[in-house]
């Protein structure tokens, strides 16, 4: 699952290795754990290990960041594709 961040640097690796980026027209976002939409984080591992529990943008209602799963929200995961 591309929310890992290995996961997706390889993702965008295979894209740019095969020259793919330019068919590409978007991602799909609502995939994070069906989460509510909830609010960006300054960084990518902001909320894991349980820091910063009580920044709005580590809300995690399903408990996502105890799986080591950062996108635990459709704005983290946006954050962490476009860092990617």
């Amino acid at each position: 699952w591309l929310g890992w961040k290995n996961n997706m640097e390889g993702y965008v690796s295979t894209i740019r290795h095969l020259d793919l980026a330019q068919h590409l027209r978007g991602f799909a976002t609502n995939v994070a754990g069906y989460q509510p939409l909830g609010t960006m984080c300054p960084s990518y591992d902001w909320c894991l290990e349980g820091a910063h529990p009580g920044d709005p943008c580590c809300a995690d209602p399903c408990h996502l960041t105890t799986q080591w799963d950062p996108s635990q929200n459709e704005h983290n995961y946006a954050l962490h594709l476009r860092k990617a």
